[in-house]
C-alpha cells in the first residue's frame, strides 16, 4: 500500500492485494477519508472506517465524533432498503469516535496512541460495532488492531 495523487490531484492509497482505493484528504490539521472502493473485509476497508477522521495534533481531552455513510456496515438487502426509505426517514446510522488514549510528551511527542469505534444502528439497536487502535511512533503507523484482536504491524 502507498499514497498516490491521480491526474485531478486528489490523493488515495491503493491495496494492490485487494485492488481497493481510499481518497483521503490531509489538510494539516485533519486527516480524513473522503471515498473508498473495493472489498468490504479488506485491511485497506478496516484502516478506512478507522481513521475516517484524525486529529493532527495532540489535544488531551478532545474527542472527534461524526456520522458515518452506511455502505459496508449493513448487508446490501438493509443498505438498499434504506436507501428507499430514505427521502422519508432514517433509520440506519453508523456513529463515529475518536479519542487520544496515550502520549508520551505532550509538547514533544515521538508515541501517541489512539482510539475510535464505528457502532452502526438500526433505530436505538445496535446492529454492529468495530474497535480500532492505533500507536504512532516517530510520527508513523507502529500498528493498527482491529477488535482487540486483528493487529496490522507496519514495517516502513
Amino acid at each position: 500500500m502507498g499514497s498516490i495523487t491521480n491526474a485531478i490531484n486528489q490523493t488515495y492509497i491503493y491495496c494492490q492485494e485487494s485492488k481497493s482505493t481510499a481518497y483521503f484528504v490531509n489538510n494539516g490539521t485533519v486527516f480524513y477519508f473522503t471515498d473508498y472502493f473495493g472489498e468490504d473485509d479488506s485491511l485497506l476497508h478496516h484502516f478506512y472506517y478507522g481513521a475516517q477522521k484524525v486529529l493532527l495534533g495532540y489535544y488531551k481531552d478532545i474527542q472527534l465524533k461524526d456520522e458515518l455513510m452506511i455502505d459496508g456496515f449493513f448487508n446490501k438487502f438493509i443498505t438498499n432498503l434504506h436507501d428507499f426509505t430514505a427521502p422519508f426517514f432514517h433509520y440506519c446510522k453508523v456513529k463515529y469516535h475518536f479519542s487520544f488514549n496515550t502520549c508520551d510528551n505532550e509538547h514533544n511527542p515521538t508515541e501517541i496512541s489512539f482510539q475510535t469505534s464505528c457502532i452502526a444502528t438500526i433505530g436505538k439497536k445496535e446492529y454492529k460495532k468495530v474497535t480500532y487502535s492505533f500507536l504512532l511512533k516517530e510520527g508513523k503507523i507502529a500498528s493498527f488492531t482491529i477488535n482487540n484482536n486483528q493487529t496490522a504491524v507496519c514495517e516502513n
